[in-house]
């Protein structure tokens, strides 16, 4: 998290007499009733609008405990709308591909069957199939349930193959 912001102060031609940068600066920072800090300042170079070389000369300013709680709060916030998002889309997918496959609701893999089956699949089929198996072998329960049930066809062929070994 940010804990400064910047702002800038003012844009100097390449020209300019860098001796005269940090009075510009304070200068600029009083009209815009900025606290000045020489420490704080940033200088980086710059191109203008008509390509011609610049000095950006930016100022940090410290977040408030009051702006840096804003921001913790508004992250919070953030974070819990991913997660609800996550847990609805997650949960919608399952109920789509159930009632799209409802006869895979009862098939489910054993850890040793999914091992076997994702060995196959890296050993016998191609780059989908193999990107499948890696997938499937990270995925959490409820995105392994998905692939379970979206690829069941895939799966079931090398099932057979794997119990065939």
């Amino acid at each position: 998290m940010e804990t400064y912001r910047e702002a800038e102060l003012c844009r100097l031609s390449d020209e300019h007499p860098i001796g005269q940068l940090f009075s510009v600066a304070e200068a600029e920072a009083k009209r815009c009733r900025l606290p000045y800090d020489p420490g704080q300042l940033l200088v980086r170079a710059a191109r203008s609008h008509a390509d011609e070389a610049e000095i950006v000369v930016s100022l940090r300013i410290p977040f408030t405990e009051q702006e840096l709680q804003e921001q913790r709060d508004k992250e919070q916030r953030r974070l819990a709308a991913v997660a609800r998002l996550n847990e609805n889309s997650e949960r919608g997918m399952l109920a789509f591909l159930l009632t799209k496959y409802p006869e895979q609701e009862r098939r489910a893999y054993t850890l040793d069957e999914k091992l076997k089956v994702c060995r196959c699949l890296k050993a016998y089929g191609g780059s989908f199939a193999y990107s499948l198996a890696e997938a499937w072998l990270v995925a959490d329960s409820g995105n392994g349930r998905s692939i379970e049930i979206a690829f069941w066809d895939v799966l079931d062929k090398y099932s057979r193959m794997a119990a065939e070994e």
